[in-house]
């Protein structure tokens, strides 16, 4: 996932992922790759994004509890043997007590090239690699998701108060050129999934609640089905090799569900299908 500012809507462009523990947020931000003046930089706003991050951690009430290595050398190493030893700052730190989170950053910044420098595993490391923030979750997951995304948990679970919302004027419909990094999509897969699946069963519809776009809309909605991904792209730390069998068929609201539920780590399709139908049950 990206962070994005709730005002403009704008991304940093650089990926993180989010996990969340016995009461702790784990956020883990992906390293900066490539030549800063070349074509193959990926994740170039990650100084940005590490900024932002501890900025609206801080704006939650949290704690910075650890900080850890986390590039694929020493991902298989016990916390303890991955921990990055900040000079400037105890953990853990009350966010709401810094002052200037740069100085945090950069602290960071600098602990990352040292803890590398020691490591028996990286010895090549440098100041932008893959690193996982552990800090105290204050509020409850969805809140906290929407707030590291968007900076604004109310503004993104529309929970804004609409008295001072009613006569307020938001501006949008300008152009605006991003460009940034996505995971390769193989259409031709898509395509071959959705007919092996029609082949078997007649028709498209989704798995976790059974929608049936041709049915609900005619002609509008034939052949129509959005494919998801079982174990997502965006946890692959790059290209790899694809089944029809990993591609699950659903509706899109299901999708956009599942694509949330990133947030916690689950992703599977029948998890929400035994979610609907505990639902339904009651």
């Amino acid at each position: 996932m990206k962070a994005k500012n709730f005002e403009t809507g704008i991304e940093i462009d650089a990926l993180f992922d989010l996990g969340f523990h016995a009461g702790s947020v784990h956020i883990t931000v992906h390293s900066r790759g490539g030549s800063v003046a070349g074509k193959d930089q990926t994740n170039p706003g990650y100084e940005m994004l590490i900024q932002a991050l501890l900025e609206r951690l801080k704006t939650s009430g949290a704690a910075l509890e650890d900080v850890l290595l986390a590039s694929k050398t020493v991902s298989h190493l016990p916390p303890s043997q991955r921990r990055i030893r900040l000079r400037e700052f105890v953990l853990p730190i009350p966010l709401a007590s810094i002052a200037d989170m740069t100085a945090l950053r950069l602290a960071i910044r600098r602990a990352v090239v040292t803890s590398h420098s020691r490591s028996k595993v990286a010895t090549h490391g440098n100041a932008t690699k893959r690193i996982e923030l552990v800090a105290s979750c204050t509020v409850s997951a969805a809140d906290m998701a929407a707030i590291l995304e968007w900076g604004d948990a109310a503004w993104a679970e529309g929970t804004s108060n609409p008295e001072a919302d009613a006569d307020r004027l938001y501006s949008e419909g300008g152009l605006v050129l991003r460009s940034h990094l996505c995971r390769e999509r193989n259409r031709t897969l898509v395509s071959a999934a959705k007919a092996a699946f029609k082949a078997k069963y007649g028709r498209l519809f989704c798995e976790a609640c059974g929608f049936d776009f041709g049915r609900a809309y005619g002609d509008l909605g034939a052949n129509f089905i959005e494919a998801h991904h079982d174990a997502p792209l965006s946890q692959r730390d790059g290209p790899s090799q694809s089944r029809i069998e990993d591609l699950r068929m659903v509706c899109s609201n299901c999708h956009r569900m599942l694509h949330r539920q990133l947030t916690t780590g689950v992703t599977r399709v029948d998890t929400i299908k035994h979610l609907l139908t505990s639902l339904a049950a009651r």
